[in-house]
Order: C-alpha cells, then structure tokens, then sequence
C-alpha cells in the first residue's frame, strides 16, 4: 500500500475489464486470487479493491445499491477471504492454525504442504463457485455491457516504470513467495519468512517503510487480536477447559477409530458450527490445542485432525463470521439480507461439491506427505514375545491410569528426548523389535517431557493401534534408534497376517516362497 505496487496492480488489471457481467465477475475474482500471493492480508485486499470495484461499477452504469453493484462488491470481499484460505499465510484464521500447530502440538503446518492440498480446491474450483453464484444471483436483466469508460481506460493507456521503491517490495515478495514454496526443503517455516521480510522492508536504506509511516499506517490492533486469539487456545489448553469440551464433544460425537471417514466429517462439522459462536479466527484457536484428544478417538492422523478446521473456517454461512466481509460490505454499502443470500449459496455448494474433494484430499495426500516426511523411531520389546503380549500389558496399563483418574494413554518412558520430535509427532511410528526382528508398529501421537525422581525424562504416546509389518532382522541395540524410511519394513495386509504362534524366521521363509 505505501510503495503503490499493490495500486499499480489492482488498477492495471481492472482497466481490462469489458464485455458482459459474467466477463467482469471473472475479472475481478481473478484480480483478487493474485493478490492473494502478493498482500497477505485480506482486510488490506478487501480496502484496497473496494474503491477501484464501486468505480468500475459507476462508470458501467450501475447505480449504487443495485443488485448488479452489490454483486462486484460480494465477488470482491467474498474471495479475498474464501480463496485465501488455501494460501497459508494469506489470512488470520491460517495464521492462527499454523501458530498454535507449532506452539500447542510442536507440528508446524508447512506452505508448500498446504498449498498442495488446498489451493486447488478451495482456492481455485471455490473461485469457480464464488463466481457461478454471484453472476446467478446479481446478473442485470441487460446481461451485455459496454465497455467502462474515463479513468479506466486513462489507466490502461498510463504506462509509467516501476518506482524505486516499487521494484523493491516487488523483489522482497518475490524472495517470500520463493521461500514460502520452498519451505519442505529449507525447513523454515512461513511465520518466520514473514517476520525476516516485514523487517527488511523497515530496514533504513533497503526499506521501503519509514519509521513515521510505520507507526501512521501499521496498525498495532490486529497483531494483539492475533495474540488474544492464540491466547485463547492456551487458556483453552491450561485451564482445564479442552479436556471438558473434548470429553463433551468426544461422547456426543460418537467418535470411533473404526471409522476414519465420520470421524473426518464429525470434526468438520463440528469446526463448522463452532465458527456460528466466534469468529473464524477462533476456530483453530479452540480446536487445536483439543487435536490430540481427537485425534485419539477418531483415529485419525494428527495432521488430519488439524487440516479438519481449514473446512470449518473455509465455510461461511454468515457475513459476521469474518470481519472483512463485514468491512467491504460496510464500505460499498452492501445489505446484510444481501450477503447472506450469497454467503448461504456458497456454503451449501461448497459443501456438496467441494467437501468431498477436500476429504479425499487430506485423508489421502496428507497420510502420503506425512509418510515421506515422517522419521520414525525403533526400540527392543524387552520381555515381550510377541505382539499379543505387548497389547495385553499395554491395555492393562491403560486401566492402571484410568484406576488412577489419569489419562487412557499408550505411555513409553525414555530417558533421551528426540531432537527431530517435529518431524516424528503425528507422522512417524515407533517400531518394535521382538526376538531380534522388527514385527510391529505403532503411530507416535505426540512427544512429552517427563520428571521422574528430579530427573528429566521423555514419555511417547502411541496410539493403542498396533499395526503389524513384514519381519526383518535387526541386532540389539541400547534405547531407540532414529529409523528412516528406506529402512523401515512395509506394513502387513489384514490378508496376510500371520499367526504369532509360527516362528519369524519360518514366516520369512513362506513369505519369500509367495506362500504367505
């Protein structure tokens, strides 16, 4: 906004606009899907195009108020919000799903990772819905219109260079955009790219920003919103309060690990209506220090569970469940029986046609990502013989906890913490040795400190499900190991598990016969 590059840009693409409603709609949803990448904001989107939008609609001659106005202005603000929900630091409700990820779960929410899963579904075939809804709603009855006249058409012939300081932010979002897609390999996360560029744009030579526009135009407000917002999640998390709600929702959810795909619905759903009774950066914030427990009675992977609340904050039925749609409708003058229509319309569809796309997607491309990102860990079954005794003594120590008023938790305790706790939580397992061979896993659902007797120690929790994997030979070894993928062993088909009472080395014998 200070440098003019996100004016230039705005105003060099509305000049194009021409030709019939349906043409324009398109235009304008476009503009704003390339703003997306290019101000991570959607307030700053929506006051932005606003402006430029109510102009574009005077000069084609609709009055202020009409129904085809009121329609460039819902195309505006709706898909600022709605698309950017696939870019991941595009929004508030992304940003406070990839702080408390990390801060409350220790997984940090990768942009490339959630670009790949949700930019083509709810950022492009939404942008699709977004714009069949609006033309079907607010079309003028003279569907045909002629081209705008006046400043747009002086815009589209005024063509100046680039400013210093233009050419300069340009370089920096560039920089960002490049790390931002290449998060997988550096590892940085985008919260942090964010923070590097904004102070390189306040840097007193490079910088585009100076301290008196900084402190006149940056406005302290959202930043603490943000943090109350977060706040929330820890109060949530410390007070008791998470393990009532998740006991709650767990029970009248019917919640079972049996059944993965209504365990996935359930959690959306629940996302969905949680978002009636605060805004949507509230979602994530209450839900996500809950995952863990939901993750345990849905069965789910921890990255599923936490990719369930991009469905509920990606669904707005109300225009007052995001403030900047508020915003822009409040700016152009837009009734709230208006944007409800509209909102209400998007809803339904996206949740007919794109909710089992997105299912499809997390459950598959997110179990895929996480399995080749995951590190796993190894350790010796010390005086277990096989895989029934390890889940006997693991049950009863379960009901020993649940006689203590504690947790139902699959607990190891290990004396050295992983380092590498990020990479392994929610994605890796912990595969047993039993009898010198490696016959079984369990999914890692998170990673805790532990003080026994003033001592530091670390406890794993598994989940209770003990998923069986071709045997291979492994020599003791002292505590766990890290193991990477190349060398873990696949896991058993329910076909062709083998009876525990025969030996391994015979079931590897018939297995490499192709008669197991």
């Amino acid at each position: 906004e200070t440098t003019g590059l996100g004016n230039r840009i705005a105003r060099g693409l509305i000049s194009y606009v021409s030709g019939s409603y349906m043409w324009v709609v398109a235009t304008i949803v476009l503009i704003n899907g390339i703003l997306i990448f290019l101000m991570p904001s959607t307030l700053s989107r929506v006051v932005l195009l606003i402006p430029i939008v109510m102009s574009i609609s005077d000069q084609m001659g609709y009055l202020r108020g009409s129904k085809p106005a009121n329609g460039l202005v819902m195309a505006t603000v709706l898909t600022a919000y709605l698309c950017s929900t696939s870019v991941l630091p595009a929004n508030v409700p992304n940003n406070v799903l990839m702080g408390t990820s990390e801060t409350f779960l220790n997984t940090p929410i990768r942009y490339f990772e959630y670009f790949l899963l949700h930019f083509p579904i709810l950022g492009f075939l939404k942008a699709i819905i977004i714009w069949g809804a609006v033309v079907y709603l607010f079309k003028p009855e003279k569907f045909k219109v002629n081209t705008p006249i006046g400043d747009t058409r002086s815009i589209k012939k005024l063509k100046t260079k680039l400013l210093k300081d233009e050419r300069r932010i340009l370089i920096l979002l560039m920089c960002a955009l490049l790390l931002w897609a290449t998060d997988a390999v550096h590892g940085i996360t985008p919260a942090w790219v964010s923070l590097a560029i904004g102070i390189a744009c306040l840097f007193p030579k490079f910088g585009v920003v100076s301290p008196s526009e900084f402190k006149e135009k940056v406005a302290i407000g959202p930043l603490l919103y943000v943090a109350g917002i977060i706040g929330i999640g820890a109060v949530v998390a410390d007070s008791g309060l998470g393990n009532y709600l998740s006991k709650v929702m767990i029970e009248a959810s019917n919640l079972s690990p049996d059944s993965p795909l209504s365990g996935f619905i359930v959690l959306s759903g629940i996302s969905m209506l949680l978002s009636f009774f605060s805004t949507m950066p509230g979602v994530p914030a209450i839900m996500i220090p809950l995952a863990p427990e939901l993750q345990a009675a849905s069965g789910l992977p921890l990255k599923t569970v936490i990719m369930t609340q991009v469905i509920g904050f990606s669904t707005v039925w109300l225009p007052y469940q995001v403030p900047p749609i508020i915003v822009g409708m409040q700016l152009a003058g837009v009734p709230m029986a208006v944007g409800i229509k509209v909102t209400s319309l998007i809803a339904i569809l996206s949740i007919i046609l794109l909710t089992p796309l997105i299912m499809v997607a997390v459950l598959r491309l997110s179990s895929l990502w996480d399995h080749v990102m995951a590190v796993n860990l190894i350790k010796l079954c010390v005086g277990i013989s096989s895989i029934e005794e390890l889940a006997s003594l693991q049950q009863n120590r379960r009901r020993g906890r649940v006689a203590e008023d504690a947790e139902a938790l699959n607990i190891h305790v290990t004396r050295n913490t992983p380092k590498r706790a990020e990479e392994i939580i929610g994605k890796g397992s912990l595969y047993w040795v039993i009898k010198r061979r490696v016959v079984a896993r369990q999914p890692i659902v998170d990673i805790r400190p532990m003080n026994i007797e003033g001592r530091k120690h670390c406890a794993i929790i598994l989940n209770p499900e003990i998923i069986r994997t071709h045997s291979k030979p492994c020599r003791p070894f002292q505590g766990w190991r890290y193991l990477e993928l190349a060398d873990t062993p696949a896991d058993l088909s329910i076909t062709k598990v083998a009876s525990d009472d025969m030996p391994y080395h015979l079931q590897d014998e018939l297995r490499s016969l192709g008669l197991l």
